[in-house]
């Protein structure tokens, strides 16, 4: 079993590369852990490895049409905790390989967290692979959050919610479920699907304009149109302009990525995406065989 960089990350396998969210000219099969728009591939060229749903919302997103496989000899996929339909890959044969993606390994309503493996080599992200992204648990941010918005509602405020449309969207729905919420369009499309494939988001309704509301976006554009509104942004990377920015991600903060990697007990550890340089050097301070890719 080998682990190939270049453009993208590749593992050659039982006679065939397998691309990691990524597809080159050597490509048999791709594994596609999520639908972020920033991992799918376009136009597959071959059989692509995922969730129904991640190829249901790649459909719905971007009209990418794949021939899908759920299964593999010798592979499994877990819940990677990223998004719904996320998933991590584990590869057994020669070596065990365990390519997270994209992960959290916290649970959020209906998103399981992605739990260790032993293995071989690990394939971990490392998008905030630095010191100075460390996070409190999502379930007191959000229960933070809630607190924040009832107390505004009971002021007479609209509050208005931003996060991406995918991932962040459908927690924050849950968040709001009961008090009516309205939200943009591609929020309530990916929404729907969800639903179709068995999870529990909420219903939410177009946006009335009355006094009262709950209102989720994607949209940072639309920001502009409350000035009278409280407004808050959902990331991890912290916002500008808003009323106030809850520090809530779907990613691994950075001491969840060393806990990780420690639970896993990898004889390599390949890093990519965000600080995967200088995770990879603080991994080998912390005496594993660790570098970038």
């Amino acid at each position: 079993m080998r682990v190939v960089s270049g453009r993208g990350v590749n593992l050659d396998f039982n006679g065939f590369n397998v691309g990691l969210d990524s597809q080159s000219s050597s490509t048999d099969l791709i594994f596609l852990s999520h639908a972020h728009t920033d991992h799918l591939v376009r136009k597959a060229r071959c059989p692509v490895l995922s969730s129904n749903l991640t190829a249901d919302i790649a459909l719905h997103r971007l009209g990418c049409d794949y021939n899908v496989v759920n299964s593999l000899p010798g592979v499994e996929l877990l819940d990677s905790g990223h998004v719904l339909g996320g998933k991590s890959l584990l590869v057994r044969g020669d070596e065990t390989v365990f390519y997270t993606g994209d992960f959290c390994p916290h649970d959020r309503f209906f998103l399981n967290g992605l739990r260790p493996v032993k293995c071989d080599t690990l394939i971990i992200e490392s998008t905030y692979g630095s010191p100075q992204y460390v996070f409190d648990e999502p379930c007191d941010v959000l229960a933070r959050a809630r607190d924040v918005i009832e107390d505004d509602l009971a002021r007479g405020f609209n509050v208005v919610l931003w996060g991406y449309a995918f991932g962040k969207a459908q927690v924050l729905t849950s968040l709001v479920g009961d008090l009516m919420p309205c939200a943009h369009p591609k929020v309530r499309g990916v929404n729907s699907v969800c639903r179709i494939h068995g999870f529990d988001v909420p219903e939410t309704v177009e946006l009335n304009g009355h006094q009262g509301f709950v209102y989720i976006t994607p949209d940072r554009r639309e920001l502009d149109r409350f000035p009278k509104s409280r407004v808050y942004s959902f990331t991890g990377w912290g916002a500008r302009g808003v009323s106030d920015c809850f520090r809530l991600s779907d990613h691994a903060c950075f001491t969840d990525l060393l806990r990780f990697v420690k639970a896993c007990k990898p004889d390599q550890v390949l890093t990519h995406h965000g600080f995967s340089e200088s995770f990879a050097q603080l991994l080998r301070l912390e005496g594993f065989n660790a570098r970038a890719i």
